[in-house]
């Protein structure tokens, strides 16, 4: 499909209410980038009485190569529209109890800006401006650390780390506007704005419970994604989900409990514990 999707608006939801997802400063810093990139570009390649290559076409060769993804995530689960909406509904996990416990038990329902710097690291990784570290709850995303997101929570329904969930790996779109799963959906159909290139990797237990996902956005398509840069941002998840159990095993043993009266306790409690820690 050509041009931007539109929503066909759902009396349950209304898709304006999220117009300003992406921080357009985000979008304009994000464009001066790719100016300045440009020009350096033009500048090397006349100084050195060299034919400028055009930034959109890809070798063959390239393609093909075994360290570059050419295609998006292939769908595998069914898609349902039973919540009346233009887009699918959101997947429901096998184990989603469980997941959700676990969100619970190692404190992250709350804001973790302390791990910033890791979004910001998976943001330089792909050259995107935007990107987010969200943990999924069941009804919305909290996102615990973002770059250039004007949200702090996302209903399930529209999130895209809600899919994210349903693999091991890493969820590829390389373009949005051609993908079934999200070429409706409110925060891809805003024009400039609108989210084309995603890329997600679930944040992943040591015994195997997805909780959500560190993921990076771009307000542009791609035409590809360096298996090397999929892999950075796979490390930055796995670090990332050890640091917290390592947290929660740290306040649990500061506390002096056992991690049968840990779990005991409230989970207001377990917030407490860890937050009194110094995660820097």
């Amino acid at each position: 499909p050509t041009g931007t999707p539109s929503v066909v608006e759902s009396p349950k939801f209304r898709a304006d209410q999220f117009d300003n997802f992406v921080d357009a400063s985000a979008v304009k810093n994000s464009a001066r980038h790719r100016h300045r990139s440009s020009a350096r570009g033009k500048k090397a390649a006349a100084a050195a009485h060299e034919p400028i290559p055009e930034p959109s076409v890809v070798k063959n060769e390239d393609e093909k190569a075994p360290d570059v993804v050419t295609e998006s995530t292939l769908l595998s689960y069914p898609l349902t529209f039973k919540d009346g909406n233009a887009w699918p509904d959101p997947p429901t996990t096998p184990h989603e109890a469980w997941r959700l416990q676990k969100t619970k038990t190692l404190d992250l329902l709350r804001p973790h800006p302390e791990t910033h710097t890791y979004v910001k690291m998976a943001c330089k990784t792909m050259q995107c401006h935007v990107g987010a570290l969200t943990i999924v709850g069941g009804s919305k995303g909290l996102l615990i650390a973002k770059v250039g997101v004007a949200a702090d929570s996302i209903p399930r329904h529209i999130l895209f780390e809600s899919h994210v969930l349903m693999s091991s790996e890493p969820l590829v779109v390389l373009d949005c506007h051609n993908d079934l799963r999200f070429m409706t959906n409110p925060l891809v159909c805003q024009g400039d704005i609108g989210i084309r290139f995603y890329v997600g990797v679930p944040l992943i237990t040591s015994d195997g419970c997805i909780v959500g996902a560190l993921s990076v956005v771009d307000t542009r398509p791609r035409t590809k994604v360096r298996q090397l840069d999929l892999h950075t941002l796979v490390l930055t998840a796995r670090t990332l989900m050890r640091r917290f159990e390592d947290l929660t095993t740290a306040a649990a043993l500061h506390s002096g409990q056992s991690s049968d009266e840990k779990k005991s306790r409230p989970v207001s409690w377990q917030q407490a514990a860890v937050s009194d820690l110094d995660l820097d």
